[in-house]
């Protein structure tokens, strides 16, 4: 409830920052630290409610020497934390996971999808789940998060190509593929909201409406002042060579979680649409460089 202390580990990460300044909206008391310089480590975590860990490598190229540093993060840091959070007498963590615990892209994610981590981040996030669903007991709840695409005015990854894409193209393939996102504020609604009720369990946030890729830079485009005109000559061989090729499946393939996945009672997290939040975005995107 408001006034509960809680503790964000990843200060300087989009969704870290974006939670901290909504949970202070809502008059919780507040305290971020950086994951990088382990400030949690010197802090003493009695009184504190809730752990949110926000932290997280991510966005960036894949390779063997980097390996360790992503189950450094991604599983060990989070592993560390959970326990002494819990022998501090803390009586909620939440992890920051993410949808690819089950693959990369090209899938639609149900109740019945098994859990297939194709990358390092995926296997690394995932790891880090099982290692803290361990310390779970009555007195200790744990909350993993596995979102999708987050986006809101300074996030980063695949979701900066098309702010860029959408200034520059006049016409693009109107492939009906089918995407799951979380509007930032979204997610941190529902974080409040899981912290307020002292939840625990698996939760995998979405927008209430999927959105395609076409309609996404038709959105953005829009409220750039710009415009991209619809083709649908090339969606059969779309079609054809989403199985086939790697980054024609990342950029038309579905990618998303069924409804009833996202949909928890008691839970009315999604207080922002599509528009109004891709619409914000632009909007701060083009005054930051003005």
């Amino acid at each position: 409830m408001a006034g509960d202390k809680v503790l964000i580990i990843g200060k300087y990460g989009f969704i870290g920052s974006s939670l901290a300044e909504w949970l202070r909206r809502n008059a919780y008391a507040v305290t971020s630290v950086s994951a990088r310089n382990e400030e949690w480590r010197m802090l003493d975590l009695s009184g504190y409610k809730t752990i949110i860990n926000a932290s997280g490598i991510a966005h960036r190229k894949e390779e063997r020497k980097n390996r360790s540093l992503y189950y450094q993060v991604n599983r060990d840091q989070v592993l560390e934390s959970a326990k002494k959070a819990k022998a501090n007498g803390v009586s909620q963590y939440i992890y920051i996971s993410s949808m690819n615990v089950y693959g990369d892209t090209g899938k639609t994610v149900n109740r019945n999808t098994s859990i297939n981590p194709d990358s390092i981040y995926g296997k690394s996030k995932r790891e880090g789940e099982t290692a803290i669903l361990a310390l779970e007991d009555s007195n200790f709840s744990i909350a993993i998060i596995r979102p999708p695409v987050v986006y809101g005015y300074g996030c980063k990854g695949n979701i900066r190509i098309l702010l860029k894409a959408a200034k520059y193209l006049f016409i693009f393939p109107c492939y009906p593929n089918r995407r799951s996102m979380v509007d930032i504020i979204n997610l941190c609604e529902l974080i409040r909201i899981i912290i307020e009720k002292n939840d625990r369990g698996i939760y995998h946030p979405q927008n209430q409406d999927y959105i395609s890729t076409w309609k996404m830079l038709q959105t953005i485009a829009c409220y750039n002042g710009t415009k991209i005109y619809p083709i649908k000559v090339f969606n059969p061989i779309i079609s054809f060579l989403i199985p086939k090729v790697g980054f024609i499946k990342k950029i038309f393939g579905d990618d998303c979680y069924e409804r009833d996945l996202s949909d928890y009672e008691n839970f009315d997290y999604c207080i922002r649409g599509y528009e109004e939040s891709i619409k914000e975005m632009v909007e701060k995107e083009i005054s930051s460089k003005t």
